[in-house]
């Protein structure tokens, strides 16, 4: 897409050199230039605003991946603190529930 705006741009900078190197006896070239570039504006708005619409749609994907990598470490960084700070006591109030339970 970036490149199909660039090589209009490129075009129409050609196009407009050659009018201005034709010199001012050249009336009917300039009329010409115009009219292309009339006629080919929508097309390049169009473009333009394609060009736009998937920019956003890139960032707003990239930013939906960064908040989901985001909260899979925040979750994973919870997990590990609640199994770290809580697996010796649980392994303690195990074994000291079972030798105190009648029914073992």
């Amino acid at each position: 897409m970036v490149n199909r705006l660039h090589n209009e741009v490129e075009h129409r900078r050609e196009v407009a050199d050659i009018c201005l190197k034709s010199g001012n006896g050249k009336f009917e070239i300039l009329k010409q230039v115009v009219r292309e570039f009339h006629d080919y504006e929508s097309n390049f708005l169009d473009q333009l605003e394609e060009l736009e619409e998937h920019t956003y749609l890139c960032f707003l994907t990239i930013n939906r991946s960064r908040r989901l990598v985001m909260q899979e470490i925040v979750m994973e960084e919870q997990e590990q603190i609640s199994v770290s700070s809580h697996t010796p006591l649980k392994q303690e109030s195990l074994t000291s529930g079972l030798a105190l339970h009648p029914f073992n």
